[in-house]
């Protein structure tokens, strides 16, 4: 399992090469478990408002896609749960 750091990293890398690289604000990420009990990961990508906005089923997708091939080559083996925001929504409690 990778470090919070390096997982940040890598997804926001990812991210940035799915998405337009102003695009992606910041990653967050902590340890979470998927529908069945197993480990898995929980990653918000923090976009523009803009970029919701114009976020894609495709351009999700591939980056959704990108980020689960990234951390595999990397050693992290936890099923990322992905999804986008904006700062706005991560004050407001929520995301997309």
């Amino acid at each position: 399992m990778l470090e919070a750091g390096r997982i940040n990293a890598i997804v926001g890398d990812a991210a940035r090469k799915s998405l337009k690289a102003r695009s992606v604000l910041d990653v967050l990420s902590s340890p979470s478990t998927d529908s069945e009990g197993r480990d898995a990961l929980l990653i918000t990508i923090v976009v523009t408002p803009t970029s919701a906005a114009n976020l894609g089923g495709d351009a999700a997708l591939n980056t959704v896609v990108l980020v689960q091939n990234e951390l595999a080559k990397a050693g992290e083996l936890r099923l990322p749960l992905i999804e986008f925001s904006t700062k706005k929504e991560l004050a407001a409690g929520g995301g997309s």
